[in-house]
């Protein structure tokens, strides 16, 4: 089974207005008071975003980035990719405080090597690295990433919503 999200996570508090900012987007409420707002490309088409894609991301555009980066100034937020099939795949994040960059772009992948071996290329785990740097908090035996429960989404379809 697959594992695709992209998106947005900040303060719970700071929502109504980050949704102003992105439009078509429906919040999905975490634990420990944070929210992720889901993005995909028919978003960032649909809100009228041309801008160049920021590496290692596929869907981080630079006016994204920008607006992430300038909210910051309120809340950390942080912005992860995730495509996994199978145990293969990649991972990447980054996060903003007070309009700077405090961790990433960074990259993960995992990949088949010799086709039995499972190889991971990385600096760890960029996704529990940006959350860490945004205040989540580990709970007993999981990870940032886990204890946010975001490994209970294998996308964010039902989410979106462009025709707002």
């Amino acid at each position: 089974m697959g594992h695709q999200i992209a998106g947005i996570i900040l303060s719970t508090g700071m929502l109504k207005n980050a949704l102003a900012l992105f439009s078509g987007t429906k919040a999905v409420t975490l634990p420990q008071e944070f929210s992720i707002l889901p993005i995909n490309a028919d978003l960032i088409d649909g809100n009228g975003d041309k801008s160049r894609v920021i590496y290692p991301f596929d869907l981080l555009t630079e006016n994204l980035a920008k607006i992430a980066q300038d909210y910051s100034a309120d809340c950390g937020i942080a912005y992860i990719e995730t495509e996994y099939f199978g145990g293969v795949g990649a991972q990447c994040a980054i996060a903003w405080i007070n309009s700077c960059i405090v961790y990433g772009p960074e990259i993960s992948r995992t990949e088949w090597i010799h086709d039995r071996e499972l190889f991971t290329r990385s600096n760890g785990f960029p996704i529990n690295q940006a959350l860490q740097e945004i205040g989540v908090e580990k709970e007993k035996g999981e990870d940032e990433f886990d204890s946010l429960r975001l490994g209970n989404f294998r996308s964010f379809e039902d989410y979106y919503d462009i025709s707002n």
